[in-house]
């Protein structure tokens, strides 16, 4: 998946969390992965305490997903910049 900004930069560093436990963190393109999860429904937050305080997600934090054994799952986190001052890198 990918956290980015309104205008599809990505956000580095912002924490990624499943109800199973994992956690991961965003790379320099805003992008994660998360592996070896077991399937079936489970809840992805996005953690908006670590985004920059001038930023405000879009879309929703929380999300539920269906991972299926052998199939790509994705989700997408979209934030706003609320001040010009802060820019995605």
């Amino acid at each position: 998946g990918q956290v980015t900004c309104a205008d599809g930069r990505g956000i580095a560093g912002a924490h990624i969390a499943m109800d199973t436990g994992f956690i991961v963190d965003t790379d320099a393109k805003g992008r994660y992965h998360i592996q070896g999860q077991n399937p079936g429904r489970h809840a992805i937050k996005l953690d908006a305490n670590s985004l920059h305080p001038s930023m405000t997600p879009l879309s929703d934090v929380l999300r539920e997903m269906h991972i299926t054994r052998g199939l790509l799952s994705k989700i997408d986190f979209v934030e706003s910049i609320l001040l010009s001052i802060y820019s995605c890198k």
